[in-house]
C-alpha cells in the first residue's frame, strides 16, 4: 500500500548563480555559492546537485565549519538517485566532522542521523534504520527541533513495522501525529493517518485501519492524495472481504477502485492505472470471477510490459499464480511462483506471500515435506531481517510461525485422518456394491439355468410325445394292414438332436471406456480426451489398449466401422 505525494518542483535562477560564481574571488566565497546551489537542487535535480557536491566536497578543504555542511549534501543527492552504499559513507562522514567541528549545531547533527536512517531503510536493513534514528531522536529532542524529531519517528514507525512491533510502531507513528497537527501540517497528517491505517491493517485490526484512512480524507489536497485515499479504502475493505466480511465489503472496494480509477482518467496518467488494474484483479479473484480477473490483469501487463517496471512484474505475476491456484491449476502457479522466487531483489512482502503460496501448493499436491521446507525458508528470510537488537521481535516472530508450523501439521492430520476415513467409507461402499452385483450375478444365473433347464424339459416332453404318437400311428397302421408284404422293416424316425445354444461372451466394456469411445467418435485427440475427462494421456492410451482388444481392432478407423455396425 503506497502513499502518494508529490513535491513542487522549485524554479531556481541559473543566470544569478553562474554571476555569483564568476564574481567569487576567493575559494571561501565560491564555496558559499556552491552550497547554496546545492542546497537549492539537491531535491529536484540530484544529478546536478551530485556534481556540485562533488566540487563543494572539494573547495571545503580546510575549511573545517563547512565540512560537515558539504558531506551531508553529498550523502542527500546520493540518496535521492539510490545511491545508498555511497550515501552511508557520505553520512558517516558527514556525523564524523559535524561531531567534531560543530558540536553545537544538534540540528545539522539529528538532520544527518535522520538521512542515514532513512538509506538503510531503503536497504532492508531496519535494525541499523532503528539504531541510527533512536541516536537522532535523542539529538532531535535536544535541539527542540520538532521537524527532525517527527521526521524520525515516521522512520521509527516504518522499521519496527517491518519487523512486527506493532505497538511499538503505532506509539512513534501517533507521535509524529501529534507534531504535525500541533503545527498544522495537512500534508503530513493525511500521510500519517493512511500509514495508522496500514499499521492496523497489519495488525488485522481492519475496523480501526479503515476509520483512520477514512479521517485522512479531510486533509486531501491534491488528486494524487485522493488516489491514494481510494486505492488504500479498496485494498483495506478487499481484505476485510477475504477476512470473513460481507458480500457488501467487496462492492465497497469496487466502489473505491471505481472512484480512483476515475481520477486516473480525468489526469490520464497510464502509470497510475497499473496498481488499480491490479487491485480489481485481486477483487474478481476474490468474488471467484475469474475471466474478469484475466482481462484486468491483461491489461496492466499492457502497460506494465512497455515500461519494463521489476516491481509491478513481479505484483502482477503474483496475481496470475493466485489466480491459477484459485483456479486448482497446481503446477502452473507453481511455475510462477518459483519464476517470482528467483528474480533478484523482489519486495519482501511478494516473496513472503509466494513462499506461503508455494508451501499451500506443495501441501495440496502431497508433497508435505517439501511444504514444510518451504515454510521454514520463509523464517530464516524473515530472520535476515532481525539482529540481537531485536530479540523480542525475534522471540514473538519465532513464536507465531513456530505456532503456525503445529497448526499446519495438526491441519494436515487432521485431513489426513478424514481422507483416510473417507477411503474407507469409499472401499467399504465397493464391497458393499460388488457384494450385492454378485448375489445379483448369482441370481440371474439360477434364474438362467431354471429357465434353461424347464426349456430343455418341456422339448424333452415334446419329443417324447411325437414318439408315442409315432408308436401310435405305427400301431394303428399295423392294425389296419392289409395283405401287402412289407418291403422292409420301418425304423422309427431318430429324434432331433438338441441345438447347441452357443451364446456368444459379449465383451463388458466399462464407463470410462464408454466415455473414451464417445471421445473418439466426436474426433478428440488423447491429449483433448485426457483434459475433457481430467486423467492422464498415458490412461486415455491403457483404455485404448483394452477398446481395441475387446472390439477386436487395432485402430482408431476401425474403432469407428465397428460403431457403425453396432448401430
Amino acid at each position: 500500500f503506497c502513499v502518494l505525494s508529490i513535491s513542487s518542483y522549485t524554479q531556481v535562477d541559473h543566470e544569478s548563480y553562474r554571476q555569483q560564481v564568476e564574481e567569487a574571488v576567493s575559494k571561501r566565497e565560491k564555496a558559499d555559492v556552491f552550497l547554496q546551489m546545492t542546497e537549492e537542487f539537491v531535491e529536484d535535480d540530484p544529478e546536478q546537485a551530485l556534481q556540485l557536491a562533488t566540487e563543494l566536497v572539494r573547495l571545503v578543504e580546510g575549511q573545517k565549519s563547512k565540512q560537515a555542511q558539504a558531506h551531508f549534501l553529498l550523502g542527500q543527492a546520493q540518496y535521492y538517485l539510490d545511491q545508498n552504499e555511497a550515501a552511508v559513507q557520505s553520512f558517516q562522514k558527514a556525523l564524523i566532522f559535524a561531531q567534531k567541528n560543530n558540536k553545537n549545531d544538534l540540528s545539522l547533527q539529528a538532520n544527518i542521523l535522520s538521512f542515514w536512517g532513512s538509506t538503510y531503510l531503503f536497504m532492508g536493513q531496519y535494525s541499523e534504520a532503528i539504531t541510527r534514528g533512536k541516536e537522532g531522536l535523542k539529538i532531535a529532542q535536544r535541539a527542540k527541533n520538532k521537524d527532525i524529531e517527527a521526521s524520525i519517528l515516521s522512520d521509527l514507525s516504518f522499521a519496527n513495522l517491518q519487523l512486527g512491533d506493532y505497538q511499538e510502531s503505532l506509539e512513534q507513528r501517533l507521535i509524529a501525529y501529534e507534531i504535525h497537527k500541533a503545527r498544522k501540517d495537512t500534508s503530513q497528517l493525511n500521510t500519517d493517518l493512511n500509514e495508522l491505517g496500514i499499521i492496523y491493517l497489519e495488525w488485522n485490526k481492519i475496523d480501526e485501519a479503515i476509520n483512520y484512512v477514512r479521517e485522512s480524507s479531510k486533509y486531501v489536497e491534491t488528486e494524487y492524495d485522493s488516489l491514494a485515499l481510494f486505492t488504500n479504502l479498496s485494498n483495506f475493505y478487499l481484505k476485510k472481504f477475504k477476512s470473513g466480511g460481507k458480500e457488501s465489503d467487496i462492492d465497497t472496494a469496487e466502489h473505491y477502485l471505481n472512484a480512483g480509477l476515475k481520477v486516473v482518467g480525468d489526469r490520464k496518467d497510464v502509470l497510475l492505472s497499473i496498481p488499480l488494474f491490479l487491485n480489481y484483479s485481486d477483487l474478481e479473484i476474490g468474488r471467484n470471477g475469474y475471466s474478469l480477473a484475466q482481462e484486468y490483469l491483461n491489461d496492466a501487463d499492457t502497460v506494465i510490459n512497455n515500461l519494463e517496471e521489476k516491481t509491478y512484474i513481479v505484483r502482477s505475476l503474483s496475481l496470475r499464480a493466485k489466480l491459477e491456484l484459485s483456479l486448482k491449476n497446481y503446477y502452473k502457479s507453481l511455475e510462477l511462483v518459483d519464476e517470482i522466487l528467483k528474480t533478484e531483489n523482489i519486495p519482501f512482502d511478494i516473496k513472503s506471500v509466494n513462499l506461503r503460496r508455494k508451501s499451500e501448493i506443495l501441501s495440496s499436491l502431497g508433497r508435505f515435506k517439501e511444504s514444510n521446507g518451504v515454510l521454514e525458508e520463509y523464517i530464516a528470510e524473515r530472520e535476515k531481517y532481525i539482529t540481537e537488537q531485536s530479540t523480542r521481535e525475534l522471540e514473538k516472530f519465532r513464536t507465531i510461525y513456530d505456532t503456525d508450523l503445529k497448526e499446519e501439521r495438526i491441519l494436515r492430520l487432521e485431513q489426513e485422518k478424514k481422507d483416510e476415513q473417507k477411503r474407507r467409507q469409499v472401499g467399504v461402499s465397493v464391497l458393499l456394491a460388488l457384494l450385492i452385483l454378485s448375489v445379483g450375478f448369482m441370481l440371474f444365473l439360477r434364474y438362467t439355468f431354471q429357465q434353461r433347464r424347464q426349456i430343455k424339459a418341456l422339448e424333452f416332453e415334446r419329443e417324447l410325445n411325437q414318439r408315442d404318437s409315432q408308436i401310435e400311428s405305427l400301431q394303428e397302421r399295423v392294425a389296419n394292414f392289409v395283405e401287402q408284404p412289407v418291403s422292409k422293416n420301418r425304423v422309427p424316425d431318430e429324434l432331433p438332436d438338441l441345438v447347441e445354444i452357443n451364446a456368444s461372451l459379449l465383451t463388458q466394456i466399462t464407463d470410462r471406456e464408454y466415455e473414451v469411445l464417445q471421445s473418439i467418435e466426436k474426433g478428440l485427440s488423447n491429449k483433448e480426451i485426457a483434459e475433457a475427462h481430467f486423467i492422464s494421456v498415458n490412461t486415455v492410451k491403457y483404455h485404448l489398449r483394452n477398446i481395441y482388444t475387446k472390439l477386436d481392432v487395432s485402430n482408431r478407423i476401425q474403432v469407428i466401422q465397428k460403431l457403425k455396425e453396432f448401430g
